[in-house]
């Protein structure tokens, strides 16, 4: 008898230590809400939720299966009509352009056994795509190497450009306003 209830005191707490950590997520996505001028929105009992600006928002999300979950911060900004979707590291603004740091979305086909197989991933740039990454990259209005120190004050690894915004992802749940200014802060000198 004993021996259960210690168990069930044991399960108790660490389900009281998991909703006290949940809530607590929470009410720093709120203060960061209110901080950062922007709304709140419940995604879920246990979730952090999302904040959302009027050109950025704020998600802590989990990807992957089963036992494998994992918790990540997504920043977007809006942008212009970008013109395409394309992948820069941190390190294509440090030697401006460092081409074998920039990558875009394409179809790429691999042969399976006896089966060929097509997917999205991404590749090296055509000409095409850096004089077009490059014409849309010229009408902002910022320093490559202070963007550079900006991104990598920051920790920001890498960039995904695609048609509508801008973001990155930081793995774990950032709540600090500090990073996350300073990231929304570097991320917008590209959506000007």
């Amino acid at each position: 008898m004993e021996s259960q209830i210690f168990a069930a005191s044991i399960i108790a707490l660490v389900i009281i230590v998991y909703g006290f950590i949940a809530l607590r997520r929470r009410a720093r996505f709120r203060t960061l809400a209110l901080e950062l001028g922007a709304i709140f929105i419940d995604t879920g009992r246990f979730a952090p939720g999302k904040v959302s600006g009027n050109d950025f928002s704020i998600e802590a999300h989990t990807l992957g299966v089963g036992r494998s979950r994992r918790y990540y911060t997504t920043i977007k900004v809006s942008v212009p009509k970008a013109p395409g979707t394309y992948l820069l590291k941190t390190s294509f603004f440090e030697h401006y352009p460092d081409w074998q740091c920039a990558k875009a979305l394409g179809s790429a086909t691999e042969r399976v056994f006896i089966a060929t197989i097509s997917f999205q991933r991404y590749l090296e740039l055509s000409p095409d795509q850096r004089d077009a990454l490059l014409s849309w990259l010229g009408r902002c209005s910022f320093r490559t190497g202070e963007f550079h120190q900006a991104l990598k004050k920051n920790r920001i690894k890498e960039l995904v450009l695609s048609e509508a915004s801008i973001a990155t992802t930081f793995r774990g749940i950032v709540s600090n306003l500090d990073r996350l200014r300073g990231s929304l802060n570097a991320i917008r000198l590209l959506a000007r």
